[in-house]
């Protein structure tokens, strides 16, 4: 019996649309993302004529490390604001799924049939136009296991300058510009959240915190 396969690989620029963690009661935790393939002839923005919807569990380990990277960078972002995430996706094992008939957006009342897939890569990504993760490009291992190293805890970054602890919000000045998290920590999950709310944006190509250019200017004001 042979033990060669035949691989059919679905290589295609996309838009990557729910990056997300699966959780289900009664199987393994797994990463999915549901893909917009573009298709047909640009318009003058670059924009396709169609997309065709792809949802792919992610299997690579390469597509691993970069949606992984995506989820947390995603997370940075104030609820409800537009992102566009862009894409040179690569699936295997591609099949059709269910269909159903769109209940609103410019295919309310069409019967939609989805593709599923398993996503092997996900390369070349960009958020709004600006090139994310470059590093995560290639096929090293080690990229799906990298943590965010501690340089600098959260109630140092929000500590203020006489050391005194504060019930309240600390001052713009008292803040430090860049803080690193381990997710090791078992209180990783709180301290995201505080940082967010302080003003912190995830930085990708530093894999830190970094405190946002508005609360940065009223700190130099304050100074």
């Amino acid at each position: 019996m042979s033990d060669t396969y035949f691989n059919d690989h679905y290589t295609s620029q996309s838009y990557v649309n729910r990056p997300r963690v699966v959780t289900l009661e009664r199987s393994d935790t797994y990463l999915a993302v549901s893909l917009a393939v573009k298709q047909g002839k640009k318009d003058e923005e670059g924009r396709p004529a169609t997309t065709q919807q792809l949802d792919c569990n992610v299997v690579g380990t390469q597509a691993k490390a970069m949606v992984e990277a995506l989820i947390e960078y995603l997370e940075s972002f104030p609820e409800g604001e537009s992102v566009i995430v862009s894409a040179t996706s690569k699936a295997g094992d591609i099949q059709p799924g269910h269909s159903y008939t769109a209940k609103r957006g410019k295919n309310q009342g069409k019967t939609i049939t989805p593709l599923r897939g398993r996503l092997i890569a996900l390369t070349h990504v960009y958020v709004n136009g600006e090139r994310f993760r470059e590093d995560l490009d290639g096929n090293d291992e080690s990229h799906a296991q990298q943590d965010e190293p501690v340089t600098e805890s959260v109630q140092q970054a929000v500590e203020p300058a006489n050391g005194e602890s504060q019930a309240q919000q600390p001052d713009a000045e008292s803040l430090a510009k860049e803080v690193k998290l381990s997710k090791d920590d078992p209180d990783f999950m709180a301290k995201k959240e505080q940082l967010k709310s302080l003003g912190y944006r995830w930085n990708p190509n530093s894999t830190s915190w970094v405190l946002s250019e508005n609360v940065q200017t009223q700190q130099s004001a304050a100074a």
